[in-house]
């Protein structure tokens, strides 16, 4: 949290103009005017304040309400934060945001709305003057595209997706045309879930939602709708951790598909794709896999552990990706299988040691931060969360033989934050009780 209002205090104190968030496309208008309080036409009559000469704050005469607003006039403020228009006197602006707090309150003129001057709301205004004659109905729209790589995308309109919207009293279908896109007309206003297929495909699913979506639908509004279908490849691979004495490898080890693919110059280069964890009997699977050329690793980000007592190991016992296989995935019915023979397990042992503030107090809640030498990876702890020192300054963690450590911690309660130098290690020879003093930054 800390971090957080560091980072909020330094984007406070530069010009609006450096502030501007990312805003994704704005809604069409049928859908925007349903999800904005506050939708009218006005035009700027005086600015009020300047900041770093950016307009802070205008006011603006009311030309004509469309919902959430009334009176005469409003006051704008613009803080330069996301999407929206930069305000002129004299110039007359389509306005989607809030409605005020209060009879003098200022409403924001920005906020990734679909807020514009008049001579680009053509489309909105055509919409907004439609509202006048009675509208009992909506629409459910939208575009469907095909994905056909997990790793690289590659979305394209994909045509022929027959969609299905049901609701509580009335369900529709229709498909998507040459461009992917497709519309339900007078949809009776409801809630309604949306589903789409098409032969080789499945519609993407996000954690929580499975296959469907769920559209809104407003009288005289619509809902706007982007579908991701996958396209789904028969390639996999599947297979088993197996202990030297024949017994399955631990549960909830985790394992690595590499994407090899060439660049544009034709070089080889490498992307981490899928992931998997293993059950119960050690075994793994990887499905839908688009065809090409992969490595497949265990083990990859994490340091030995009392739980996973093995190194990195690249299939089929390499411990670098350099001597790894390459395995050739094609777009076939029959998974390939490959079998990692687990070494006899590291030794481990758990090491202690001590953080102290300079005054040779205990430093309580300090991070510990354990890392793999070379290469920077952090080790798997018992609880799969960081280290921290318990009231006496003291922590703990397992380490295994064969692997060079480096230890260091920090205090992010301190103002500055306290660091304390870094400590190299092994557990050969047997390393002793590790003592870490946090000092004050060097300026």
């Amino acid at each position: 949290m800390s971090l957080l209002i560091r980072t909020a205090a330094i984007l406070l104190s530069l010009a609006p103009s450096a502030l501007a968030c990312s805003c994704g496309a704005p809604p069409p208008p049928c859908q925007a005017y349903w999800q904005t309080p506050a939708v009218f036409v006005g035009t700027v009559t005086a600015i009020l304040e300047t900041r770093n000469g950016f307009v802070a704050r205008a006011s603006m005469r009311l030309d004509h309400a469309y919902k959430g607003i009334s009176g005469d006039s409003v006051t704008l403020f613009d803080d330069g934060m996301c999407d929206g228009p930069t305000l002129t006197v004299g110039e007359q602006y389509l306005m989607y945001t809030q409605t005020p707090a209060g009879p003098k309150a200022a409403i924001p003129s920005r906020g990734c709305k679909r807020s514009r001057s008049v001579q680009y709301a053509a489309e909105d205004l055509e919409f907004l003057k439609g509202l006048t004659e009675a509208r009992l109905t909506g629409t459910i729209q939208g575009q469907a595209l095909g994905r056909p790589d997990k790793v690289f995308g590659g979305d394209q309109p994909l045509p022929g997706v027959d969609i299905e919207a049901r609701g509580s009293g009335a369900t529709y279908n229709t498909s998507t045309d040459a461009d992917g896109r497709f519309s339900i007309r007078n949809a009776d206003p409801a809630t309604y879930e949306v589903t789409a297929t098409h032969p080789g495909y499945s519609l993407l699913e996000f954690p929580g939602a499975g296959p469907l979506r769920k559209a809104e639908v407003h009288a005289g509004g619509c809902a706007d709708l982007q579908l991701i279908l996958m396209k789904q490849w028969r390639g996999s691979i599947e297979g088993r951790l197996i202990r030297p004495e024949g017994s399955p490898g631990p549960k909830d080890v985790s394992l690595m598909l590499i994407r090899l693919y060439l660049d544009r110059e034709g070089q080889q280069r490498n992307s981490p794709g899928q992931f998997s964890e293993t059950d119960e009997q050690g075994y793994y699977s990887f499905l839908n896999l688009t065809p090409g050329r992969y490595k497949l690793v265990m083990n990859a980000y994490t340091l030995p552990s009392s739980r996973v007592p093995y190194p990195t190991i690249y299939w089929p016992s390499a411990y670098d990706e350099a001597s790894a296989r390459e395995i050739e995935v094609k777009d076939e019915d029959a998974a390939q299988t490959y079998d990692f023979l687990l070494p006899p397990e590291l030794k481990t042992k758990r090491v202690t040691g001590t953080i102290l503030l300079s005054d040779g107090s205990p430093a309580i809640g300090a991070t510990v931060l354990v890392m793999a030498v070379p290469g920077n990876r952090s080790i798997a702890t018992e609880e799969d969360g960081p280290t921290l020192t318990d009231a006496d300054g003291q922590f703990s963690y397992i380490a295994a033989e064969g692997t060079d450590y480096r230890v260091t911690a920090l205090l992010h309660t301190q103002h500055p934050p306290l660091q304390s130098p870094e400590v190299r290690f092994t557990l050969e020879p047997e390393p002793k009780h590790i003592t870490l003093i946090l000092e004050a930054p060097h300026r």
